[in-house]
């Protein structure tokens, strides 16, 4: 779906990576 596509795209803002890398960067960190 359109949510996951969005999620798995790479932006230019957070240095190529993925919403979704962050999000796990994020869950491992905590």
């Amino acid at each position: 779906d359109i949510q996951t596509k969005l999620n798995q795209r790479p932006r230019k803002l957070l240095n190529y990576k993925t919403p979704e890398e962050i999000y796990e960067a994020m869950k491992k960190a905590s």
